[in-house]
């Protein structure tokens, strides 16, 4: 072992020898550090962290592990894109139309004060299509604060009724991102459950 390796292995001190942030439990790297060597280094078999010792540099094994990490990251994100594309294009048919969301903001917009949740609700179930997507409930919300200040549980009204839940953001829909759109599922492998081989199952589940 060279003397920058050893000085490497000092300053892990039993971290990864490459993040230096969790333990080295794997040939002396964390599981995703190792994944990355590995992946860089195919002619290598790494059963011991001296195996990486006597194949690259300390320097050669960290731009490995950038380059690596960041392909990961890339292919990570064009995979939950491709996903949520799948998710927006199964639940669309069920939004509300176009012709009769208009109708909705033009109805907010004309109120003296901002509609109580009761009467939103009533509204949204006499309009025959109480559903809507997050784009359309960001929509909705806006109208409602440029009226005034809106009831806590104008958030839950509009937002319990929004099919593309995934599509929830806090800055637009306050506390009903929280409450309908964060949890476990929003994560990748969570949002992949929601997936069937047709769109009209996907749209059985996100509901």
């Amino acid at each position: 072992m060279n003397n920058e390796w050893s000085q490497r292995v000092q300053s892990a001190d039993g971290m990864c020898l490459s993040c230096l942030k969790f333990h080295g439990h794997t040939a002396g790297f964390c599981s995703n550090c190792f994944h990355a060597i590995q992946s860089s280094l195919p002619w290598l078999q790494i059963l011991v962290k001296e195996d990486v010792f006597a194949a690259v540099s300390v320097e050669a094994m960290l731009e490995a592990v950038v380059r690596m990490k960041r392909n990961m990251e890339a292919a990570e994100t064009a995979d939950r894109e491709a996903l949520l594309q799948s998710l927006d294009r199964a639940v669309q048919p069920v939004f509300m139309p176009s012709q009769i969301f208009n109708h909705l903001l033009r109805s907010l917009r004309g109120a003296a004060e901002t509609t109580p949740p009761a009467a939103l609700a009533r509204l949204l179930l006499d309009l025959g299509h109480p559903l809507m997507s997050a784009s359309q409930a960001s929509d909705v919300l806006a109208v409602l604060r440029a009226v005034g200040t809106p009831d806590y549980k104008v958030y839950h009204v509009v937002c319990s009724r929004v099919v593309d839940w995934w599509n929830l953001v806090a800055k637009d829909h306050g506390i009903g991102q929280c409450y309908y759109g964060w949890s476990e599922r929003i994560t990748t492998n969570g949002l992949k459950k929601l997936l069937y081989p047709t769109d009209a199952q996907t749209l059985g589940t996100a509901l």
